[in-house]
Order: structure tokens, then sequence, then C-alpha cells
């Protein structure tokens, strides 16, 4: 089924919040200043790493060096330019 136009599919927007963001942030807050449990958590993520898991690898390297950047090329046919047309009809101006 089509969207009407100019009405919105999404008409409240992209939710404020993030339920798993809330969550984990209201678990850390009532850890507290200690912070145990954050770093067991960063403990048994180095140890899935050492053992060789890629998820886990990946995880590492993302959160220490940053997410690498992709790169996309965007062409016609046949790798010509994007062509752009316009066009407007005369009767609604």
């Amino acid at each position: 089924m089509p969207f009407r136009k100019g009405v919105s599919g999404n008409p409240g927007g992209r939710p404020k919040t993030k339920p798993f963001y809330v969550a984990l942030d209201m678990e850390i807050k009532a850890a507290g200043e200690d912070h145990k449990k954050l770093r067991t958590i960063a403990r048994k993520l180095l140890e899935k790493a050492e053992s060789g898991d890629l998820a886990a690898i990946k995880e590492i390297a993302d959160r220490l060096d940053g997410k690498s950047s992709q790169s996309h090329e965007l062409g016609g046919q046949g790798g010509q330019p994007i062509q752009i047309v316009i066009s407007s009809d005369d009767n609604k101006l």
C-alpha cells in the first residue's frame, strides 16, 4: 500500500530514546562509581578476542580505532554521470 502524498508514514517521527540505551544507562548508573560490572564485561570481551572471536576483535577495534569508513561510487549507466531531470506540470504552477 503506497503512502498518500503529503501524509507521513511515521507521524511520530523517530523515537527520541532507544530502549536498549536507556536500560543500559540505568544499569550503569545503578552500578555507582565502582563500575565493577563494566570492568567484568570489558575483561570478558578481551578474553573472547584473545581466543579468536572475530566479533569481539571487531568490536574492540571499532571502539579503539573507530569504524572504518566506507566509500560509495555512484554513477549512471555505463559509468556515465547521473542525470537529474526536473520536470514540472505547467498546469499546476
